[in-house]
């Protein structure tokens, strides 16, 4: 299939925005004017621009990018779907191919220590350094490089929680990332088999929780669960 320049110029500015509301809806969750990616919450488009920006990563592009690099188009589906404004007739990217590429799952990468963002915004979170140092040291939370967000992951590596590090935001970002819907976070007893679960929301309250029995001498015998809801 040949795309010519003309077509190439015209699909690096179309509307993305509404490209993918249109056709791939199912995969976005509407926030104002933008729209994020469920399987990857950093991942947004906001109407009126062309491209997208991933906040984990702090990669970038135009629609053309954002549907070679997500979605599994070719160059040319993709050059000849947003030039023509719906999915290419011709475009051999079988259902199976785009699904599996949909259903992605990857953590992002650390920084490198000290996680110094990540210590300061959970230190102002009134989480004591100890339980910090604790869940770093077992691999529950690190630093990522892109971005400086917090990401909570869980042990078997299926499961993460972004957060950002900015003390001051009126409301930091977050997000969650999961292989599968059942997947889930949670920090357990030092000591000790866990007789009681309690479940929360994000990870930053399953740690603030189990701070919170932790001063009143309860909960030693816990697990701290978080499902990631509406992150």
């Amino acid at each position: 299939m040949y795309v010519d320049k003309q077509k190439i110029l015209v699909a690096r500015s179309a509307d993305l925005h509404g490209y993918l509301t249109a056709f791939h809806g199912r995969l976005f969750r509407h926030a104002g004017a933008s729209i994020y990616m469920k399987k990857n919450p950093s991942l947004y488009i906001k109407a009126g621009y062309y491209g997208y920006r991933d906040f984990s990563t702090g990669e970038t592009g135009n629609g053309i990018d954002f549907l070679t690099r997500h979605l599994g188009y070719s160059f040319q589906e993709a050059v000849t779907a947003l030039y023509e404004g719906e999915p290419c007739r011709d475009s051999h990217t079988s259902q199976r191919q785009l699904e599996k590429r949909e259903n992605s799952f990857s953590l992002p990468e650390a920084a490198p220590f000290p996680h110094s963002r990540m210590y300061a915004y959970l230190l102002s979170r009134a989480i004591p350094k100890d339980v910090v140092d604790r869940v770093a040291k077992e691999g529950l939370a690190y630093q990522s490089s892109a971005a400086g967000n917090i990401v909570f992951v869980n042990r078997e590596r299926d499961y993460c929680e972004l957060r950002g590090t900015y003390t001051f935001a009126a409301r930091p970002f977050h997000g969650c990332l999961k292989r599968s819907p059942d997947r889930f976070w949670y920090v357990m007893p030092q000591n000790g088999k866990p007789e009681t679960a309690y479940i929360t929301e994000a990870a930053i309250d399953a740690i603030s929780l189990m701070v919170l029995h932790r001063e009143k001498n309860h909960g030693k015998n816990s697990v701290y669960i978080s499902i990631g809801i509406d992150l």
